[in-house]
């Protein structure tokens, strides 16, 4: 089925919704069957899509595989889960990544471990290859990313990165670091934000590294956004943000730090030249002509502004309107009221907002 270009789906506290463009407005797609419902448990953590054009969704209660997001509602879909007398199904129902390699294979980042689901033999299968790099213990899996070549990178909790090789990881670098997160521009190069406010910079094609100091102090880096010529915004979890220019690796200085003290959740660049950050105090603007930062907060009952300073994504649809979730609800920035509008359809986004472009 051919996602139309505005679809957007936003987890809540109170299940899936969709947004219905012809009415403006958000349906709930709330499971039907409230036992499975309570097994599932009310968040939508990852999600990734097959070549085959279906979705898979990681939940606290295992993954749940639909030719659609709406046949969710219906239970039109098939319901994967952990069960301990059958070492063919999922390791553990906590699902915290997922993604698809080139052949097809679907890998599960879990929390007690990486586990991989082979398409053609219908058959989930642990894969135990990273444990034997770090004395049998279970990996803690933090993301994935892909190499230029096609080869798939995963992260870990103090046990480094790994790369895939035929039907099994091998430890491709270890130093112990702590990694919170993990993103590359092109496959060549790897930036891993470290707990400890630092950035690990491995070079895939020359097997080399550094870690950076962009000058945070214990902040852990969780977010990365691209913006300009060889520019990338770095956000962090308690300290505000820099930019890094990309070909120097270094903190480029003109910008200063971006909204220091504050936790960043999510950053993402508008068209308009335009950084909006995502925290737990409300939404921030920064616009690089004037140089100047807004701010968007909650307000009063009766005023116009955000439902709740606590935003934890933001998202920017291919029509250029950008979206809020916050803990009260969904809202949207309204360009002619210079401020937020809320959604009132939809209660507290507690996860995350999901833009699909058409297929």
């Amino acid at each position: 089925m051919k996602i139309d270009k505005s679809d957007i789906f936003a987890g809540s506290r109170n299940g899936l919704y969709k947004l219905n463009v012809n009415q403006d407005s958000f349906q709930n797609l709330l499971i039907e069957d409230s036992e499975v419902r309570d097994k599932l448990g009310p968040y939508f953590i990852s999600i990734a899509m097959a070549p085959n054009g279906k979705y898979w969704l990681g939940t606290l209660g295992g993954i749940l595989q639909v030719d659609t997001l709406e046949d969710i509602q219906t239970k039109q879909y098939d319901w994967y889960f952990s069960e301990l007398s059958d070492d063919d199904s999922l390791v553990d129902n906590l699902v915290s990544s997922l993604y698809f390699d080139a052949s097809g294979v679907l890998w599960v980042g879990t929390e007690e471990g990486l586990d991989k689901y082979d398409p053609y033999e219908n058959q989930f299968k642990y894969n135990t290859s990273i444990s034997r790099f770090i004395d049998n213990q279970v990996p803690r899996i933090r993301d994935f990313s892909k190499t230029f070549d096609e080869k798939i990178i995963v992260a870990t909790r103090h046990n480094g990165l790994f790369i895939s090789e035929e039907e099994k990881y091998i430890s491709l670098y270890n130093s112990q670091k702590d990694i919170a997160s993990m993103y590359s521009p092109n496959g060549k190069i790897f930036y891993c934000g470290l707990w400890n406010g630092k950035i690990l910079v491995y070079d895939y094609l020359n097997k080399t590294d550094k870690v950076i100091d962009v000058g945070f102090k214990n902040a852990p880096i969780l977010a990365f956004e691209p913006f300009g010529n060889d520019q990338m915004i770095i956000a962090s979890h308690g300290e505000g943000a820099v930019v890094l220019n990309l070909e120097t690796q270094r903190v480029d200085e003109s910008y200063g730090n971006l909204l220091p003290t504050l936790d960043i959740n999510t950053v993402k660049a508008s068209a308009d030249n335009k950084i909006w950050f995502a925290t737990q105090m409300g939404v921030y603007c920064y616009d690089q002509q004037s140089m100047k930062v807004i701010a968007y907060e909650a307000k009063s009952e009766n005023e116009v502004g955000l439902p709740h300073n606590n935003v934890s994504d933001i998202a920017i649809d291919e029509s250029g309107k950008i979206w809020a979730a916050t803990r009260k609800g969904l809202c949207y920035y309204d360009p002619t009221l210079d401020n937020f509008l809320p959604i009132e359809e939809i209660g507290g986004v507690t996860e995350s907002l999901d833009y699909k472009p058409s297929i």
